[in-house]
Formats: structure tokens, sequence, C-alpha cells
């Protein structure tokens, strides 16, 4: 099922406002590792990544993304030798082509515009 299949179907899942699922109990259904972009680099947005750094058959944060240069810095430093792509700015983070999943772990008041950008991006 594609992206946009799965969304017109209704499926957005809001914890951290997680976009594109194309599973919802947490198991890949293909054995596929999934590519994951973070949108918020935050308390909530760092921790996500440690967990998902924990199943590694099934996801890899390739993209992370945060307005505050302090917090991209962190996670440069945290994650240097990876390749994980760094923005500033979320609308190139979902640009990025090899996307499966963006997390939006943003403050509430943005994940509207932030969810949507990646609905738009496919």
């Amino acid at each position: 099922m594609k992206r946009r299949e799965f969304i017109k179907a209704g499926a957005m899942l809001s914890a951290a406002s997680v976009i594109a699922v194309p599973w919802a109990s947490g198991l890949t259904i293909d054995g596929k590792v999934y590519k994951v972009g973070i949108i918020g680099y935050g308390d909530r947005g760092s921790g996500l990544h440690r967990i998902l750094g924990e199943m590694p058959e099934k996801f890899q944060v390739v993209g992370i993304c945060d307005n505050l240069d302090f917090r991209l810095e962190d996670a440069k430093k945290a994650h240097s030798g990876k390749s994980i792509k760094y923005y500033k700015d979320y609308r190139e983070l979902v640009e990025q082509k090899d996307l499966d999943i963006v997390v939006v772990s943003t403050p509430l008041s943005f994940h509207y515009n932030h969810a949507k950008a990646a609905l738009q991006a496919g």
C-alpha cells in the first residue's frame, strides 16, 4: 500500500504524530528496514531516536530536523559516522526521497504544518 493510499484511509497515528506508517502493529510486514525522518530533536525526538535505534532490524533514522542549532550539533556529535542528513527546515526533510516514515516531535502547535508537509510530500 502506498503512503498516500494509507493516509487516505485515515491512518495517521499521533503520540508524537507518526506520519506515513505502512503498518500499525509495530512490526514490519516484509522484513524491510524502514527509513525514518524526525522533525523536532528535543527530549521527545532524541528519545524516540534512541528507541528506534534499539530496533535496527526494523528502523533506520536517515534524517533529523530541528530549527535550533545546538540540537542539530548535539545530534551530529551523538551520531557521527552514520548516514544521517541534518536539516534546519522541516520542508527540506520531508522532501528527502528515501523516507518511509516521518516522526513529528515538535510542540503541538506546529504538528499541523509539519504533518501536512509530510503528507503533501508523499
